[in-house]
């Protein structure tokens, strides 16, 4: 688990997402998970991965009706 106060490169964030270094830097670049730029580098802070995360985990919660 990334810690808040440290910065990871795309790659980075990636490889802990389970996803492609485009579609990391495709977040990055939507503004869906806020970056900075370092010349022509981008930057995301470990606590705005974990927040975007936890966002996209509330808002996919399953709306079908427990069956018990």
């Amino acid at each position: 688990m990334p810690r808040n106060d440290e910065m990871m490169t795309p790659e980075e964030v990636a490889d802990w997402l389970k996803v492609s270094y485009a579609t990391a830097l495709r977040l990055i670049k939507s503004g869906d998970l806020p970056a900075i730029r370092v010349g022509r580098q981008y930057r995301v802070p470990q606590g705005a991965l974990l927040d975007m995360v936890k966002r996209q985990g509330e808002g996919s919660g399953d709306d079908t009706p427990d069956s018990n």
